[in-house]
């Protein structure tokens, strides 16, 4: 039902990450600054489930179901997903969500 996204970088560190070669890790991995086109991101700290959440609250009383509210914080962003329902799959260890070129 809602989802929103915030940066988990500093002020500064955004600035020194402006410079276009930065979206691609073969152009920006050796320039000062975030390097946007890494493809992925580390998922740390991680997730968490907000207990309590005035977000799902205000969802459950318009709709007379239960929702919840989970937040992901990776190394350069922040995600917080307000759900009724989730359906999680386990991974293994050599799934890619993309191939890397030849």
């Amino acid at each position: 039902m809602e989802a929103h996204t915030r940066t988990t970088l500093a002020p500064q560190t955004w600035r020194q990450s402006l410079d276009e070669r930065l979206i691609d890790h073969a152009t920006g991995a050796d320039l000062d600054g975030y390097v946007w086109g890494v493809k992925w991101q580390s998922l740390y700290p991680g997730g968490s489930v907000i207990t309590d959440s005035p977000r799902a609250e205000a969802w459950r009383t318009e709709l007379g179901i239960d929702f919840h509210e989970v937040r992901l914080t990776a190394n350069g962003h922040e995600l917080s997903l307000v759900f009724s329902e989730l359906a999680v799959s386990k991974l293994g260890p050599d799934y890619r969500p993309w191939q890397p070129e030849p």
